[in-house]
Parts: C-alpha cells; structure tokens; sequence
C-alpha cells in the first residue's frame, strides 16, 4: 500500500496549513516505519527484518543504537605546538573514553615524545649529574667561602665531605697502635684531601658560572669527583 492510499485509509484530509505540515510529518514516519496501517498482516518479521534506504534491515534503523564515534585529534594547538586538541564523545563510557586516548597518544608517539624531550625550565638541564656529587662540590664551595683561611686538605673535613681514610685497609690510628711511622700515610692522606678540594671547588665554580649563562648543570672541564675517586 503506498503513503496516499495509507493516508486515505486513515481519514486524514489535506485542507489547511496545519494538515499540510502533519502529512509532511506523517509522510516522513511512513518511510521510517512503513506502512503502519497494515496492521492486519501477520507478517511481522518480513517487516521487521526488510532492508531500507540505509542498507540497515527496519529492526535496526528503528531501534538500534547509533556506532560508536571515536575519539579523534581535531588539530594542534595555534598557539603551542606543544598542545594536542581532541574531539570526545561523551555518550561513550570511560573504559572506551581511556582505550581512544591510549590510541591516540600511540599514533601520535612521534611528536609526544619530540615535546617531552625538551625541557621547558626557566634555567634547563644541560648535563645529567649525581646530586650527590653535586651537593658536595657545594658544599666544599661554602666552606671555603665560610673558611677563606683554611687548607684546601682542611675543606673536605670542615664540609663534612665522606671519605676514604684507608690507607693499604687500614687507618692512620690502626698504624699508631702498630708502631708504624705515620708520616708517609699522613702525607698521603693531605695529598688526596687537597686534591679532593681542587675537583670540588672547580667543579662547583663552574656549574655556579655555568648557571648564569643558562647552562645548569655544566662543568665543561672535568668531572665532580666521587667517594670512590680518594681510592686513587
């Protein structure tokens, strides 16, 4: 049965504006629906399971959720390239909301990690370095500073800068108690204390000097010394 042959069956009379607008409205409900009118037939699965416009069968235009929409990258930021911008659908649930945007942080894994590599600090990392290592040249910078008078074999004590004091396994009162002659293993030790206190000292000015210029940590000379160098 055709939509003027259903619409005639129904009463319905085309005679003003209004009606003009329900048959319009009708109309359009036809075609979603078919013919409502036949509600003699017996055949409801033909109904329902006839192929539309849409190339969906009437059962799923009619009642069947929408796809899910995706999560997508809309453009990068004008103002930052540092910015990604996204579209996301709220109707989808969290769990799916959270596997979209793992998607798009692995298409797009190139220009993340390009941006995460780069240091956005006022005053930026130029070396990695061993805070400990660090500390202590600092240290020993404030304790000559503190102490202008002082030996450079005294800084690394009065900075209170951990130490190897063996000398062949042993320490300078072990060898006393053994009725050694210390002197040698004395000089030795003020030898290495001295040149503890140079490596720290110039580490720390340079990274002090370094940092003006933007360049922290920096030390283009020589490495800070560690515990493990006064082996040497």
């Amino acid at each position: 049965m055709g939509v003027h042959e259903a619409k005639s069956r129904g009463g319905i009379l085309l005679q003003s504006t209004q009606r003009t607008r329900f048959a319009w409205t009708l109309e359009n409900n036809l075609n979603d629906w078919g013919n409502i009118f036949d509600y003699e037939t017996d055949e409801f699965w033909n109904w329902w399971r006839q192929k539309v416009s849409t190339g969906e069968t009437r059962g799923e235009f009619l009642f069947a959720e929408p796809l899910v929409r995706e999560m997508k990258l809309v453009k990068s930021s004008t103002k930052s390239k540092d910015t990604l911008i996204i579209q996301v659908p709220m109707e989808v649930r969290d769990k799916h909301l959270m596997r979209m945007f793992r998607k798009l942080l692995d298409e797009n894994a190139s220009q993340i990690d390009k941006v995460r590599s780069q240091s956005q600090a006022r005053y930026k990392i130029h070396n990695p370095v061993r805070l400990p290592s660090l500390y202590h040249a600092l240290k020993v910078l404030d304790a000559k500073k503190a102490n202008p008078d002082a030996k450079l074999y005294e800084l690394p004590d009065i900075a209170k800068i951990p130490q190897n004091i063996l000398i062949e396994g042993l320490t300078i009162e072990q060898y006393v108690k053994e009725g050694v002659d210390v002197a040698p293993y004395k000089k030795e030790l003020r030898r290495r204390k001295t040149a503890l206190a140079k490596r720290y000292l110039s580490a720390a000015t340079n990274y002090y000097n370094n940092a003006i210029s933007g360049y922290f940590p920096h030390n283009p000379k020589e490495k800070p010394p560690t515990e493990g160098d006064l082996d040497s």
